[in-house]
């Protein structure tokens, strides 16, 4: 069984970067570099429980459009593996989505309801009984 982000991945990166022309720029990342973009996601979208939020689907796309934004900033020379740096981008990608996501509810929330949680929080004799 091959690995899916291996040295193969690691070279076409390399080569990626250093390609000027971009329609073979767009070849070798579609063919070389995606796959193994999209399967790193779908990794992390299992192992942290992120599948279950609504739109998986939606989420890995978007997901690996900011990880297409950010493939230019690797930098191999600095002696870390794709792999490695990657699974960070995709890990924190994630936190940020959810975060971000959470904040939007309680914002929701609190215009719909108009309830400040946090007073509410620091003095629990405004809670109904």
């Amino acid at each position: 069984m091959a690995l899916y982000f291996g040295p193969e991945v690691d070279a076409k990166i390399g080569e990626y970067m250093a390609e000027k022309d971009i329609p073979t720029r767009n070849k070798i990342f579609e063919v070389g570099i995606r796959p193994a973009l999209l399967k790193l996601i779908e990794s992390q979208m299992y192992l942290y429980g992120f599948y279950k939020i609504e739109n998986p689907d939606t989420l890995k796309n978007e997901c690996l459009s900011n990880v297409f934004e950010i493939l230019p900033k690797f930098d191999p020379t600095k002696g870390k593996k794709a792999f490695s740096y990657f699974n960070v981008v995709v890990k924190n990608w994630f936190i940020w989505k959810i975060r971000d996501k959470n904040k939007r509810l309680k914002q929701q929330s609190e215009n719909f309801y108009g309830i400040d949680h946090d007073v509410v929080r620091n003095n629990p004799s405004l809670i109904l009984a």
